[in-house]
């Protein structure tokens, strides 16, 4: 009976990965509710249950800043990036950019043309693990068309996935 326990503990142990050479990964996701537009007079906006809502106002191009929860320690890192997001319309309206920051150190710039009605979920990759002992920020650019008045964007959630750093 004891040895069907040990082998039961260690299949459970073996499930979670206690003995994986992988890293345990921790996702960490702020709502969309919480990012910060950085020209509000450019957007007409409102914050839903649902996320950060954006209609685009015939400006070229509005940023909007999400501070992740971040672990500050330089042995823990996030290779992985995620940005949900629903586009309810986009005539000619599009996320055009999104970059990672470290506090205020840029740490990489994606060129992305994101404009498919519905919700999307993306991830990006860094290209290795990478340490935010400053925190971590998430900005997304929307480029506004000459008619991106009925255009609209709902920001549900941004995060990373942190894990030990090898």
């Amino acid at each position: 009976m004891k040895s069907r326990f040990i082998l039961l503990t260690l299949v459970v142990l073996l499930c979670l990965g206690v003995f994986s050479d992988k890293a345990m990964a921790t996702w960490y996701v702020i709502h969309g509710t919480s990012g910060h537009i950085e020209d509000e007079a450019s957007v007409i906006f409102s914050r839903t249950g649902q996320g950060l809502e954006i209609m685009p106002q015939w400006v070229p191009a509005t940023w909007v800043h999400f501070a992740v929860p971040t672990i500050g320690e330089k042995s823990e890192g996030a290779q992985y990036i995620t940005l949900k997001f629903i586009v309810e319309k986009a005539i000619n309206s599009q996320i055009s950019g999104v970059r990672i920051y470290n506090g205020n150190i840029l740490v990489k710039t994606f060129a992305v043309n994101w404009n498919t009605v519905g919700f999307q979920s993306k991830t990006l990759d860094l290209g290795g693990i990478t340490s935010f002992p400053r925190g971590m920020g998430i900005s997304v650019k929307i480029t506004a068309g000459a008619d991106s008045g009925m255009d609209k964007f709902i920001f549900v959630g941004a995060g990373a996935d942190f894990v030990s750093k090898p």
